[in-house]
């Protein structure tokens, strides 16, 4: 993990055993009482999360898709907000993104027709209201970055030796 915001950052992992032994270790440390998170395991796949009692809004999630690899198992690891997070942010690009084109589109042709356009100083509110929504997400981002590394950590304290993996294989 870098110390920039990053969009769903994420990072991938080595570990010198195979795929079922790694989902095993991640469940059995999932349902011990020292564990720090909470989560599942399921085919190939874990999913990483904060206990109830200390979640917030911005909490995040880690997802981890195990594959067998040359070496042992392959980790890709992908932090993320929960889903209604994610659907909101979405929705409002969308909107902001339709919005900005309709007004676009709208006043460049009552321009074009020697008209006055004044719905085409709508663009602009529109990328300053996406521009916002970004600010906001990256706050969240930094507000959830603690939780994020207790997640990560969480992994390496269930699988133990894990190493960093290039980002091309």
């Amino acid at each position: 993990m870098t110390g920039s915001l990053q969009i769903r950052p994420r990072f991938r992992l080595l570990a010198q055993m195979p795929p079922d032994e790694v989902l095993g270790k991640i469940k059995s440390h999932l349902t011990s009482p020292d564990a720090k998170c909470t989560g599942m395991v399921s085919n190939h796949h874990a999913m990483l999360r904060m206990p109830d009692a200390v979640t917030h809004y911005w909490s995040p999630r880690l997802t981890v898709q195990v594959d067998e690899h040359e070496n042992g198992t392959m980790l890709r690891c992908l932090f993320g907000p929960a889903p209604t997070v994610w659907t909101l942010f979405i929705a409002i690009y969308a909107a902001v993104s339709f919005c900005a084109m309709v007004s676009l589109i709208w006043g460049s042709v009552q321009l074009s027709l020697g008209m006055d356009s004044d719905i085409i100083w709508l663009s602009p509110l529109c990328a300053a209201i996406g521009f916002t929504a970004w600010l906001v997400a990256g706050y969240g981002q930094t507000l959830g970055k603690d939780q994020m590394t207790t997640l990560r950590q969480s992994l390496f304290d269930a699988l133990g030796d894990l190493q960093e993996a290039d980002t091309d294989s």
